[in-house]
């Protein structure tokens, strides 16, 4: 999909299109839509950077360095979370949640 370029799947209720800035979003048929950001560790990948319900209500998803999962959190940070990944696997071992007295733990994994 190029900048500028639209693509209807009519059957999945979805919309693909490029930004003129070339940034691809996807739109679901209820209002949903997701805006994608190059992959710096996938060349030639895009992963979600930003979903958007609706109502314009939206969720910041950050990365790290591995191109792990690390943070969701809303515009007004009411509701964040921020995941932990093992050193040795790089599995998923925990996820807090963040507020404004520190983080608290919603879950932990053991393998």
């Amino acid at each position: 999909v190029r900048p500028g370029d639209v693509v209807h799947f009519i059957a999945d209720g979805l919309t693909l299109w490029c930004t003129l800035q070339g940034v691809p979003v996807l739109q679901t048929r209820d209002g949903e839509h997701q805006l994608y950001e190059p992959d710096p560790t996938r060349e030639g990948e895009w992963r979600i950077a930003r979903i958007y319900d609706r109502h314009d209500n939206c969720q910041h998803l950050g990365w790290n360095a591995a191109g792990q999962l690390i943070a969701i959190a809303g515009d007004n940070e009411e509701m964040a979370v921020e995941l932990d990944y093992e050193g040795v696997h790089g599995r998923l071992c925990a996820v807090h949640q963040r507020t404004g007295s520190g983080r608290h733990r919603l879950a932990c994994y053991g393998y």
